[in-house]
């Protein structure tokens, strides 16, 4: 019966923090502001996060075992990033029509996707596996809504500054 609640528990809260950034950001024009076909295309290729976490979180040791919040935000993380990677390559490349696996590392996929997909999959898994796994603390539950703050909020100035992005206006008379 554990097991089975550490599941839905994993599973209900990466829904929840996946729907809260990609819907929240895009009502609120933030990172994912004004294209709709990325706030779409990654709740598409994300639609299985929730699954794969909450099967990691029910095979986790019993809690009274190991109750390391550290270790369950990083293997959060870890699912999160390989699940963002592999998937958005694994799509492109079936849309492509090339899939082979030695495509998958040669797939250069565009930044801002790239950035999309991983925040939106690497924070809901680790929010996740912090709630299903560890102790519901009050610093856990700090660490869960300061990532998904930090994951609404840091993504733009980020982009903006490392890709030197610029906005051009041009005024017709």
């Amino acid at each position: 019966m554990g097991r089975l609640l550490r599941f839905a528990i994993a599973a209900v809260a990466s829904t929840a923090v996946l729907l809260l950034l990609t819907l929240g950001a895009y009502k609120l024009h933030l990172w994912m502001g004004d294209h709709l076909s990325i706030c779409d295309g990654t709740l598409r290729t994300l639609a299985f996060l929730p699954v794969v976490v909450g099967l990691v979180a029910s095979i986790w040791p019993l809690p009274r075992l190991s109750r390391s919040p550290f270790a369950a935000g990083v293997t959060g993380a870890i699912i999160g990033f390989a699940y963002g990677y592999c998937v958005t390559r694994v799509d492109l490349a079936m849309f492509l029509g090339h899939w082979s696996w030695r495509y998958l590392g040669a797939i250069s996929m565009d930044r801002e996707i790239d950035l999309a997909v991983s925040v939106c999959a690497i924070v809901p898994a680790t929010c996740a596996m912090l709630l299903a796994v560890a102790a519901r603390s009050r610093r856990v539950i700090a660490t869960v809504v300061t990532l998904v703050l930090a994951a609404l909020l840091v993504p733009a100035p980020a982009f903006d500054l490392i890709t030197h992005n610029q906005e051009l206006t041009v005024a017709v008379s």
